[in-house]
């Protein structure tokens, strides 16, 4: 071995659960979620952060368990933080977890706009909207112009156009 030679360190997979869904079955959750993760990454995540309720959480749970995959649960405190104690919790997951698996939900957009506040911050970020589990990736944001708009380009100067004069 020479001091060239570059160690190989493995990439720790932590993965929290956000969100919930009822309607999905344990083989669905399976055969459509988990299977294809564990394809994705090549292995079994070495820790699973889940929220303390909900259907896919216990389901995900026992699963782990079968597999010998170390979980955490986190619990939220209703009688303390009232109703944002849920997303203290999932700020609190988000903080050790280096994956995400998030269960979208039809009536609310509250845990898509989370998903893509993590992207941000370098985390992968999977969905699953109830028949696909998707992978989001950072999107690039386009570059500023090198050039500054003039001030008739800015939108500024229209209101005052209904009042000149033609000759």
């Amino acid at each position: 071995m020479s001091l060239n030679d570059e160690i190989y360190e493995p990439q720790v997979i932590v993965l929290a659960i956000f969100g919930q869904n009822n309607q999905l079955t344990e083989t669905d959750l399976h055969q459509n979620v988990l299977y294809p993760l564990l394809e994705e990454w090549g292995r079994t995540p070495d820790t699973i952060l889940l929220p303390n309720d909900g259907k896919v959480a216990s389901d995900i749970n026992e699963w782990a368990e079968s597999l010998h995959i170390k979980t955490k649960v986190f619990y939220s405190d209703w009688t303390q933080h009232g109703k944002i104690a849920q997303i203290l919790r999932n700020d609190r997951m988000m903080k050790e977890c280096t994956h995400s698996l998030f269960f979208l939900s039809s009536r609310s957009k509250r845990l898509e706009q989370f998903a893509e506040k993590w992207i941000s911050k370098s985390k992968e970020v999977f969905t699953f909207d109830g028949e696909h589990l998707v992978q989001l990736l950072p999107q690039t944001r386009p570059e500023k112009a090198s050039t500054h708009d003039r001030k008739s380009n800015t939108g500024t100067m229209l209101k005052w156009l209904k009042y000149q004069t033609k000759e």
